[in-house]
């Protein structure tokens, strides 16, 4: 075996020759693992729980079915109304009541308006819902809830005890008043509490929802409550119209005595002083209003006339031509000598390329052209003359209208004194004028409105009879119990891995201990056993596995192989006795010399697995009541066991005495192999004196069984002892649930083909 590979010394063999030595910081394979965060290792713990995650899914869905079914299916009718609908406008008449406003705040206003105590107050008369159960809680008998509710048992206490109590204070007929409104409201409150109004979107639409049992009764209250909504809005409209108008009516009379009083006293004042008008104010003060406009306009025609003039001389002054003068080129004579004034110049400038000029022909179009500029030169001074007499005529005009404005206003001026008086009489009357035209208007158009009232709000779709139920609400139902149960599974799955303290991977064994693992050994089937496997079936997964593990063991140690190994396990039920006895059959099959010594006094199995008697055996041996020829059995494969037998517990001392090293001692001489099957270590204290008896040790770690915390306690006694610890053995393995936790491509559970046809 020179030149095979050798596994790395596990810290119990180095700890081994020196029990004092271990400790904590000696021995970092007893400090647990980390916890790891990791996204992918929380899928891979939910993965291992995906059963728990289904049954709590599962548990909340048939929950949810169970609270849909205890509350029973209630139907929900909805109306659509609109509201802030503009009124016609068949006269220019303004309402008494305007129309509600179209914005946000007044429809959220309308809402409480839908849902007022008064407004399903008349739903309920008209309907007669207090003769229903449904709404009618002194009509339904108690239920489970009611029992609960306190406001419940508070209005049965009050129908039982309030006509007893009040009797005493009151009439028959007062006592049965106050029984009747209390269940009234009572009924109010019920209809109320199934009401919803509230606005679609962001439009001037309300949707008015009723909650019913009865869908046609759901659709009936929708409706009925609309319709009272809008026949409201109409009544409180006419009720306040005439309160106005029967308001407006008493204060005409008022208004129309004091109007005459002070038209009166103004015509008594007038007569008094003189101070007659016309229409709205004296003559004089008329006159001199006309006397003022005329001098205005006076004053700009003699302006303009003096710009004219003005305009007219500086042309002919400064010698230019008056042709652009407006008055030249309005004049028609003017403009027809203009054309004949061309039409000759252009005959001379004919002549002159054909004549001289003192050519008869050129003398007579000379002549002709000199005579049409003299009559356009005289035409232009008549212009002149023309505006000058309009100038000087306009400021005559101006001058006389001057004169006579300053006449009226001396005469206006003396009237001033009594006019004052007489203005602030005529104010007083015109304002008790005005006032009354405006209430006696407002009072015609108040009583015209009495015939074209309408509401502000308008059905726009009334509420049909619903098909299906609204409540309770089955997809939010399934969908927070599919939410909610998710959460719950993983949590709890969460939770169980988190509580999960055993071993579940070999990767697992080897971070916490430290310790290599030896071999990993698949659990058998129900109805087999792994000693018979080995035997019957060599390619089986679970002979595999123990060849394996004397694979390794053999290749542990190039100068000489373990002579004596001892089985070990924390606690019991770990399958150290189904290894050992495998193991010892496994050598005694491939032509070893093996033996197995039961060394479990307390709780011994090797003669029960065999179905022998345990009345001879190492105990017998030690005691010196038997000899090896009487203790040894020869099992069919060839191995060699020794029982138990039967010893007495002051007598355990002897499996660490000096027979017992003579014993292993001479075994070792006869056997090529001897195991020993120990007690578990947390419960014998003599496996720790028999771990330095032998050459070799395996640690047994039954797979999601042993809690890591006595696994690694009894790892810390071994290796107090100085037990040559070579690995561990992860034993019992569900193969097909390994492959869920293990993070490598191993999959322990391959077989050969003709291996699995066998099995």
């Amino acid at each position: 075996m020179t030149g095979s590979p050798r596994l790395p010394q596990s810290p119990i063999s180095r700890a081994a020759g020196s029990p004092a030595s271990f400790s904590q910081d000696a021995t970092p394979w007893l400090i647990g693992p980390a916890q790891e965060a990791e996204f992918a290792e929380i899928l891979r713990k939910l993965w291992r729980r995906k059963s728990l995650v289904i049954a709590s899914i599962l548990g909340a869905m048939i929950l949810a079915v169970g609270i849909g079914a205890l509350l029973g299916p209630r139907y929900t009718a909805t109306t659509q109304i609109r509201v802030g609908i503009p009124e016609p406008k068949v006269s220019n008449v303004e309402a008494v009541v305007s129309g509600s406003s179209v914005d946000a705040a007044a429809v959220l206003s309308e809402t409480y308006v839908l849902r007022s105590r008064s407004l399903i107050g008349h739903v309920v008369d008209r309907l007669a819902l207090d003769e229903v159960p449904e709404f009618n809680p002194y009509l339904r008998p108690p239920s489970l809830w009611d029992w609960a509710d306190p406001r419940a048992l508070f209005r049965r206490l009050v129908r039982f005890l309030s006509p007893a109590e009040m009797s005493k204070g009151g009439t028959d007929a007062e006592t049965g008043q106050i029984a009747e409104d209390s269940e009234r409201e009572a009924v109010i409150d019920t209809v109320q509490s199934m009401i919803d109004v509230y606005p679609l979107d962001r439009s001037r639409v309300l949707a008015v929802g009723a909650e019913s049992e009865n869908p046609a009764l759901a659709a009936r209250i929708a409706n009925t409550l609309g319709r009272s909504y809008i026949e409201d809005q109409v009544i409180n409209k006419v009720q306040m119209t005439e309160r106005a108008n029967k308001w407006l009516h008493d204060h005409i009379r008022r208004l129309r005595a004091q109007l005459e009083k002070d038209e009166r006293a103004v015509e008594d004042y007038r007569r008094k002083y003189g101070l007659y008008r016309s229409h709205a104010d004296t003559i004089t003060v008329q006159q001199l209003a006309e006397l003022n406009t005329q001098l205005i306009l006076a004053q700009a025609t003699r302006a303009e006339a003096d710009a004219r003039l003005k305009q007219a001389t500086d042309a002919v002054q400064s010698k230019k031509s008056a042709d652009s003068l407006p008055e030249v080129l309005n004049s028609p004579l003017i403009q027809a000598l203009k054309q004949q004034e061309a039409t000759v110049a252009r005959r001379v400038a004919e002549l002159s390329s054909h004549y001289g000029r003192k050519h008869p022909r050129m003398r007579n179009a000379l002549a002709e052209l000199n005579d049409t500029k003299g009559k356009i030169r005289v035409e232009v001074g008549k212009v002149i003359d023309g505006l000058r007499n309009a100038a000087l005529t306009a400021g005559a005009r101006y001058e006389a209208l001057r004169e006579n404005f300053e006449k009226a206003k001396n005469v206006a001026g003396e009237d001033n004194q009594e006019t004052i008086a007489l203005r602030a009489l005529e104010r007083e009357a015109e304002a008790s004028r005005t006032l009354f035209q405006q209430f006696l208007q407002r009072s015609k158009e108040t009583s015209a409105q009495m015939d074209i009232q309408q509401a502000d709000a308008q059905i726009v779709s009334r509420a049909a009879v619903p098909v299906s139920p609204s409540f309770p609400p089955t997809n939010l139902l399934f969908a927070v119990a599919l939410i909610g149960g998710t959460l719950i599974g993983v949590l709890l799955a969460l939770i169980a891995e988190q509580l999960d303290g055993t071993f579940r991977t070999d990767e697992e064994v080897e971070t916490s201990t430290g310790l290599p693992t030896l071999t990993v050994v698949p659990r058998v089937g129900r109805w087999q056993s792994g000693r018979e496997l080995v035997l019957k079936k060599p390619a089986a997964p679970y002979s595999e596995a123990l060849r394996r593990l004397d694979a390794i063991l053999r290749l542990s140690d190039e100068e000489s192989e373990p002579r004596t190994l001892m089985v070990a396990s924390a606690v019991p039920n770990e399958g150290k006795s189904d290894i050992c006895l495998s193991l010892a059959r496994m050598a005694a099959a491939s032509g070893a010399n093996v033996i197995m010594v039961d060394c479990d006094w307390r709780r011994p199995q090797l003669h029960s697995i065999l179905r022998r008697s345990n009345e001879m055996g190492l105990g017998d041996l030690l005691t010196g009541q038997g000899l090896p020829d009487d203790v040894v059995y020869r099992d069919s494969s060839g191995a060699h066991l020794i029982f138990a037998g039967k010893i007495k517990p002051r007598q355990t001392h002897l499996l660490f005495s000096d027979r017992m090293r003579y014993l292993l001692e001479s075994l070792q001489k006869h056997y090529d192999l001897v195991l020993i099957d120990t007690p578990p270590v947390l419960v014998g204290a003599e496996i720790l004196h028999l771990s330095r008896l032998v050459d070799k040790a395996i640690y047994v770690v039954r797979w999601g069984h042993t809690p890591r915390h006595l696994a690694l306690k009894a790892l810390r006694q071994l290796a107090a002892a100085g037990a040559p610890v070579a690995g561990t053995v992860l034993s019992q393995v569900d193969t097909k649930s390994y492959r869920r936790y293990a993070r490598s491509g191993q999959d322990y559970g391959y077989r050969p083909a003709a291996a699995q046809k066998d099995i």
